[in-house]
């Protein structure tokens, strides 16, 4: 049927393949000339404005970057040596500050209820810090991992310790030691879906020398 159908409209199949091929090879290269073209006036410094871009995009889907947000958004100030019992809503962040008078080892005590918790300490230049120690009393993990460009971050790689929680008592309680210059420090708790929104939270302090 296609034979005929070519016969009526006065070409052989053999001279219709041949200009199939010939329009073909026009469309490549066309193709390879608009590349050419296009790849030697952006290169790769186009390649990396679109990477540079599209983290942005996800750095700033955060409302509190730079850090000048967060110092904005932080609730309270959490004094050393006190305890506090807070809440955090599901998948939100609350943001609270903290200040060191020297330089030493901030240890955090957290205790939650929620499935999955994350929290990182950030310092007055944006910048976020790798526990020095920590110890794990109830719960699966603790270990620390870089945020690819959530909502709770303030940059794009912010490093954030996730908690999860012990399913059978579905509850996580850790301890996190941070070595700290003296300064202020402010520190974002977010949550996920599951579990309750209350948390504990506790401060202590060690100087260089123990005290």
């Amino acid at each position: 049927m296609e034979t005929e159908t070519i016969k009526k409209n006065g070409a052989s199949p053999k001279s219709l393949m041949s200009r199939g091929g010939i329009m073909r090879r026009k469309i490549y290269l066309v193709t390879l000339c608009l590349g050419l073209v296009f790849g030697n006036a952006y290169g790769k410094k186009w390649w990396e404005k679109l990477i540079e871009g599209a983290a942005q995009g996800q750095t700033q889907t955060n409302d509190t970057a730079p850090i000048g947000g967060i110092a904005k958004t932080a609730k309270e100030t959490l004094k050393i040596g006190e305890s506090y019992k807070i809440s955090v809503s599901s998948e939100k962040f609350a943001d609270y500050k903290i200040v060191t008078s020297k330089d030493g080892n901030l240890t955090i005590s957290l205790e939650t209820f929620a499935e999955n918790t994350w929290f990182a300490i950030f310092n007055g230049d944006g910048k976020s810090f790798d526990p020095t120690k920590q110890e794990i009393i109830s719960g699966q993990r603790g270990n620390t991992w870089i945020d690819p460009g959530m909502k709770i971050a303030l940059n794009h790689g912010d490093k954030f310790v996730a908690c999860g929680w012990n399913p059978t008592v579905e509850k996580f309680k850790g301890n996190y030691s941070f070595k700290l210059d003296a300064g202020t420090y402010y520190i974002r708790i977010f949550r996920g879906l599951k579990g309750l929104s209350t948390a504990n939270i506790a401060l202590s302090f060690k100087d260089l020398d123990g005290n």
